[in-house]
């Protein structure tokens, strides 16, 4: 009797641990949720003096940002992406072909990695339009 309760015992504890698991998992190494920006919050970046960055959505939604410099932020076209692990594929509301990035988030600092370029864009605050 006492066995048949330790049996038990254990395979309560397993599957309790299993459950723990199975509830806590994360979407791969990708970041998932912390690609997804707050209102007035994108992941921009600078280079040769304009401004480039997505806004990325709960449901799925991208919009691409950009501006020639300084604090001035536009939104422009955009589409749908999907997360698979650390795979982030961008499909634009024009038909244009999909993009596939490598991507991972750590902190405030999303890194995209497309084929043989990589850039970092930072988590920040703007006022689109420019005001």
């Amino acid at each position: 009797m006492k066995n048949t309760l330790k049996i038990i015992g254990i395979i309560a504890i397993i599957a309790v641990i299993g459950f723990s698991m199975v509830a806590c998992a994360t979407s791969g190494g990708g970041g998932g949720n912390n690609l997804v920006n707050s209102e007035g919050e994108i992941w921009g970046a600078s280079s040769m003096g304009g401004n480039r960055g997505f806004i990325f959505n709960a449901d799925g939604t991208y919009v691409r940002v950009g501006g020639m410099g300084g604090e001035h932020w536009e939104s422009g076209g955009g589409g749908n992406y999907i997360i698979d692990g650390n795979s982030l594929t961008l499909t634009c509301e024009f038909g244009e072909a999909p993009e596939t990035f490598t991507f991972a988030v750590s902190g405030d600092v999303l890194s995209l990695s497309f084929e043989y370029d990589s850039t970092d864009f930072i988590k920040m605050k703007v006022n689109l339009g420019g005001n």
